[in-house]
């Protein structure tokens, strides 16, 4: 994908290995423990929105405890965006009694996220900048 500064940093090359969330999680009034969390989760499913990590991997990945870990995964099962929250986890039996892993899936909430944000004010051309005339022949 052709960046639209044309490349202009220099850094095409290294732009991978990098997680996108939507502008509303932003919004959403999210501990940061859960915002956390969520961009981690994010930065890690493959095809899907699938993450398997355990609990304790994600604490480690977090630098958070585990039991609060456990609280911001319901954090996010609990918080909705169109309908949809923004995670939900599939407990999965494990071979010791009582203790269950969880596969966490992102939810898609893209377009609910272009909903609420595309008709806010348009971005300034991609070539102007702020504060700076460019068109100069407008105003003769």
């Amino acid at each position: 994908m052709e960046d639209e500064l044309g490349d202009f940093f220099g850094e095409k090359e290294k732009r991978d290995y990098f997680a996108m969330i939507p502008n509303m999680v932003d919004d959403l009034d999210l501990t940061p423990y859960a915002f956390r969390l969520y961009v981690h989760i994010c930065s890690v499913v493959g095809h899907g929105g699938k993450c398997c990590q355990s609990t304790e991997t994600l604490a480690k990945a977090c630098h958070m405890s585990t039991s609060t870990v456990v609280r911001a995964k319901r954090e996010l099962s609990h918080k909705v965006v169109d309908n949809k929250s923004l995670i939900y986890i599939v407990a999965i039996p494990g071979i010791d009694p009582g203790r269950a892993y969880h596969v966490v899936y992102v939810n898609d909430i893209w377009e609910a996220n272009h909903n609420r944000y595309a008709n806010r004010q348009k971005p300034p051309d991609k070539y102007s900048i702020p504060g700076v005339l460019v068109q100069v022949s407008k105003c003769l």
